[in-house]
């Protein structure tokens, strides 16, 4: 297989925003993997974050419905119990939530695109309340 062959599995893997491809065929065996960015050593450096991750594969929505604001945003402090976000799975909108108070330092994920099981979606800096 030529290399430009290969450009039309890496942009559809692009695309859909997979981690990793396989295809066979006939005289072909191809695996792709790409890898994840750099979140865990960063984290190290910020031990006072704390990882909100996905609790399944699904959707992951910001905001209730598409005309609606984002649960929160960078810099938004948010209560025990505050919604964060929505990740859809089967039909199902599965409502992700804050466990303890604190300030969203970062969003991981993207509206509308496939999160995993156990990705990160939110680091918050914890506040004293």
């Amino acid at each position: 297989m030529k290399p430009e062959e290969l450009k039309s599995f890496v942009q559809f893997m692009e695309k859909n925003n997979l981690t990793e491809l396989e295809v066979r065929g006939q005289n072909l065996h191809l695996k792709l993997k790409k890898k994840r960015k750099g979140i865990e050593s960063e984290l190290s450096e910020e031990e006072n974050l704390t990882k909100v991750v996905s609790p399944l594969i699904g959707t992951f929505y910001h905001a209730p419905s598409p005309t609606s604001p984002p649960f929160t945003e960078i810099g938004k402090e948010v209560k025990e119990g505050d919604t964060l976000c929505i990740v859809e799975a089967m039909k199902v909108m599965n409502e992700i939530k804050a466990e303890k108070p604190g300030r969203i330092m970062k969003i991981l994920a993207e509206n509308g695109k496939i999160v995993e099981y156990g990705q990160i979606l939110f680091l918050i800096e914890s506040i004293d309340v």
